[in-house]
């Protein structure tokens, strides 16, 4: 099991020690299920969880005032993770992305990813840097991507459809 960080806890959802949480990815596995979570280096227990639009609503075990809710504004979150959990097709984690070479169909090298953005919207933004150290930045939607390979840190996209989004 490793940390992974969930995201950052933004403000008080409430009276009784609730919080919202802005989630680093639009998908995180099993965030339904997380039953402890770990803020400043201290473990706390889930009492539960709410999804909202673009962020989560935790409640935890021991803070149970919105004062000591706002105590935890811009803290990061932390949650233990399996990475031997299997991930759906066309799942990916962003670590394993980052890194990985973007080429065309027909080899030509555009760049490495460099970061992820995450809740911008219905789907995560990747961000790649091309050989001039130029920054591009594009939607991770399945239409563009034909092969992501992990294990290689290769990923092929659909070029015409990759220009028609970068004009």
């Amino acid at each position: 099991m490793q940390k992974l960080e969930l995201g950052i806890i933004t403000k008080p959802q409430g009276l009784k020690g609730d919080f919202r949480v802005r989630l680093n990815s639009t998908h995180i596995p099993g965030i339904d299920n997380i039953q402890h979570v770990f803020v400043n280096n201290l473990e706390y227990k889930v009492e539960k969880t709410a999804s909202r639009d673009k962020f989560y609503i935790f409640k935890l075990e021991g803070i149970n005032s919105c004062e000591e809710a706002e105590d935890l504004r811009n803290v990061k979150i932390y949650y233990e993770f399996d990475e031997n959990q299997p991930l759906e097709d066309g799942e990916y984690y962003i670590a394993d992305l980052i890194g990985c070479k973007i080429a065309k169909e027909n080899g030509v090298l555009l760049g490495t990813i460099s970061n992820v953005l995450t809740n911008s919207g219905s789907t995560d933004v990747i961000c790649f840097v091309d050989n001039n150290n130029k920054e591009f930045m594009f939607p991770f939607v399945s239409d563009v991507f034909k092969n992501v390979d992990i294990e290689l840190k290769n990923i092929i996209v659909n070029s015409k459809r990759l220009e028609e989004i970068l004009v």
